[in-house]
């Protein structure tokens, strides 16, 4: 990522994140495939439909990383969840990008000046060909017609939740990637007492990470009920 454009954007980053590595739900196996032939194929513009615990940040980092390695060139994402502390000017030239990835793009909805540059963002990069992938709640887009309609034409793709039975195996695919060590017995115990949402899981998996380093502690059933509250 550039400095100019990536030093006025502070937000959390999988550098580490590849699909390669990314546990792939039944329901989004087509999904997945698409994104990952569209990282090469004549394809220029993508929109994710997600459902809640998806998995699409990560996989929006994912496709930055896996195209930097493929291609050995330049990939840039921005979330506008938190629009409020960026300025619509930080879409400017972004078309510069060979990929794009904009992030929670239904935060902008009713937010005019934001939605005027990403409308031009989107016409710049169909002029220059390159690569954009936008993500967000499609019911939650309301958006001024043109950029809809622009938005309506996109290569539309569904992400959906992880099944309830693939829980486990997600979850154990989350510690493989972290490079945790927890038993199975210290995992499901996790995650009978969770929500039945992987990003949940992938939170807590975190936060008992850094707190079994600073405790110097094993992550056990003790120290999930001492720091999760569960």
């Amino acid at each position: 990522m550039t400095k100019t454009k990536q030093s006025i954007v502070d937000f959390p980053f999988h550098h580490d994140a590849s699909l390669k590595t990314f546990f792939v739900s039944k329901q989004n196996t087509e999904s997945i495939k698409a994104l990952n032939a569209f990282l090469s194929n004549n394809e220029h513009e993508i929109f994710l439909n997600d459902e809640a615990s998806s998995g699409k940040t990560y996989i929006l980092h994912a496709l930055c990383n896996d195209f930097r390695m493929s291609k050995g060139t330049d990939a840039f994402y921005v979330s506008l969840k938190d629009f409020k502390k960026l300025q619509p000017e930080l879409l400017d030239g972004l078309a510069n990008f060979p990929l794009i990835c904009i992030d929670d793009v239904n935060f902008i909805s009713g937010q005019s000046d934001w939605e005027v540059a990403l409308f031009n963002l989107i016409n710049e990069v169909n002029q220059k060909n390159t690569k954009i992938i936008l993500s967000g709640r499609a019911n939650d887009l309301i958006l001024f017609p043109d950029l809809l309609s622009r938005i309506k034409k996109m290569n539309r793709l569904e992400l959906r939740g992880v099944l309830d039975e693939e829980i486990l195996t997600a979850s154990q695919t989350i510690i493989q990637n972290l490079e945790l060590h927890i038993s199975e017995r210290s995992l499901k115990f996790l995650i009978l007492r969770s929500k039945r949402d992987i990003n949940e899981i992938y939170q807590n998996l975190v936060k008992l990470d850094k707190a079994s380093i600073e405790k110097k502690r094993i992550i056990s059933i003790d120290l999930i009920k001492s720091e999760l509250n569960l």
